[in-house]
């Protein structure tokens, strides 16, 4: 009798292949789907990242530098947003010598408006570049903006500022958005504003620090004599900076005929010239009720001065000259006083922009033997500098004995609707020098506010819409210091507490897990 095995061995094979099918399957399936996703996460990820990419950097970039080195300031996001045609900015630079602050600012001004174009260009490998604007020699990473016709070059030292000490210069400040600023502002205006300032009568000298603020503000400055020339017709303001000796009756004559058809301008005057001896430039306010009264004016107040009583630190008035000084000291060293009338001109509104506490005293000629209070010695509160204001109707303006020259080309519509003056008493409101020298003593440096007030002034005076005044950011490294009590807070929570957190989270963990 014969048995027949039946073959198992087929049939547990097939059952085994068709598991084996049906894993493989599965791995295929679970493969598909894991690339399925990782296909879906990477386009959803270059999706975000095209959206981030057209995000302004204004709103994904942070400066968390101290000073906020690679930020704009509202001065500059007020002008950006008011371009109307693209300005460039061409990164003059070299591959391997980029200065990253510049670099860095630069991103910010190009993400914070769609005005501004940047363009990196390396003068070794494209000399020619620079050579369409200036034949100068352009230095590495300095800045040429351009839109239109115009441009301006900023040198890459000017865009730092330096200190001296130690038998050295050291970098003290960074100037970017002030220069940048700046340039953005004059290369897309269509007018420059023209300051004339008198010569002829052994005036103080204009500063470095007062040419620099004037360039900043995108003002020309050209110097006039009087005595041989009118006043152009492209004055905007003039500015008589503290003469020491007298102008001629002509002189003056020509400077009243200018304010009275709507001229603006600057005065200094300087408390040693003698009242006697200046008779035709006291003549040019006097007209308006502002007399310059001779001496010198101190303070006994402890708060009103500085070091020295004749080292003033006034009182502000609140006006359009002085906006913007907050806690800024102004410090207004050996100045003078006037007397004001308004009865001399009544339709002339005057306002003291400066003045001493009530505990300020004033030293005649006379009485200088000794800078402390006398009993005869004029007491009370002083006015330092003023603003004056006279609106003018087109009937005054029409019978003015108009001296500008070329006057008569200048259109009804472009002529000044009211006089502006600003009349200080010191030069040394605004000049290292001249107050260096009068108080006999080296100044370092004057405090931001007069900075401040002379950019005001010149901006009021040449009827700025936006004026331009950002100081250099300092570079001087900031250290935090912690106190003994606050180190120990500190290295108990980084010995003791976030250790014995980091134990008991883990076994936490680890007893939950067991229990499954």
């Amino acid at each position: 009798m014969k048995f027949i095995k039946k073959d198992s061995k087929i049939k547990t094979s097939g059952a085994e292949n068709g598991a084996e099918r049906a894993g493989r399957l599965r791995v295929l399936a679970n493969g598909s789907y894991s690339l399925a996703m990782t296909a879906v996460v990477a386009a959803v990820i270059i999706v975000l990242n095209f959206i981030l990419a057209a995000i302004p950097s204004r709103y994904t970039v942070f400066d968390v530098s101290s000073t906020k080195l690679f930020s704009i300031g509202e001065t500059t996001k007020e002008l950006l947003d008011q371009l109307d045609e693209e300005v460039t900015i061409a990164y003059l630079t070299q591959s391997g010598n980029g200065d990253e602050r510049i670099e860095k600012l630069l991103e910010t001004y190009e993400g914070y408006s769609g005005k501004i174009r940047v363009k990196t260009v390396d003068i070794v490998a494209d000399p020619t570049y620079s050579r369409q604007y200036t034949d100068d020699e352009v230095a590495v990473n300095s800045l040429l903006i351009s839109c239109g016709e115009k441009y301006r070059l900023i040198d890459h030292d000017d865009l730092y500022e330096y200190s001296y000490s130690n038998y050295a210069y050291n970098v003290s400040g960074f100037d970017g958005e002030g220069q940048i600023t700046s340039a953005v502002s004059y290369v897309s205006s269509g007018n420059t504003a023209k300051i004339y300032y008198t010569t002829g009568h052994n005036e103080v000298a204009f500063d470095k620090n007062m040419t620099d603020l004037l360039d900043k503000s995108n003002v020309d400055y050209e110097e006039i004599n009087l005595l041989s020339t009118d006043i152009p017709a492209d004055c905007t303001a003039l500015v008589i900076f503290s003469p020491m000796t007298d102008f001629t009756s002509e002189e003056a004559a020509k400077v009243k005929s200018y304010l009275s058809y709507g001229g603006h301008a600057m005065i200094v005057s300087f408390y040693g010239a003698s009242t006697e001896d200046m008779v035709n430039f006291d003549s040019i306010m006097s007209g308006y009720g502002v007399d310059r009264v001779d001496g010198l004016v101190e303070d006994a107040d402890t708060s009103g001065y500085m070091s020295y009583p004749y080292l003033l630190l006034p009182n502000v008035t609140s006006t359009e000259v002085t906006k913007g000084l907050g806690s800024l000291n102004v410090l207004y060293g050996a100045a003078g006083t006037f007397e004001l009338d308004d009865d001399k001109d009544e339709t002339a509104v005057v306002t003291a922009l400066l003045s001493t506490s009530e505990s300020g005293y004033r030293k005649s000629v006379d009485s200088m033997s000794t800078l402390e209070m006398e009993s005869g010695d004029e007491t009370g509160s002083f006015p330092l500098a003023v603003l004056l204001e006279k609106t003018l109707s087109a009937d005054s303006m029409g019978q003015a004995d108009v001296t500008l020259d070329g006057a008569e080309e200048q259109e009804e519509e472009e002529r000044s609707p009211a006089t502006k003056i600003v009349y200080y008493t010191t030069p040394g409101v605004f000049s290292m020098t001249a107050l260096t020298t009068l108080m006999q003593q080296q100044i370092s440096e004057l405090p931001g506010g007069n900075s401040v007030l002379f950019s005001n002034t010149i901006s009021y005076l040449t009827d700025a819409e936006t004026p331009i005044f950002i100081d250099a950011k300092s570079m001087s490294l900031e250290y935090n210091t912690v106190t003994a009590s606050q180190a120990a807070v500190i290295g108990t929570i980084l010995m003791i507490v976030l250790p014995a957190a980091v134990l008991i989270f883990g076994t936490v963990v680890f007893i939950l897990r067991r229990r499954r």
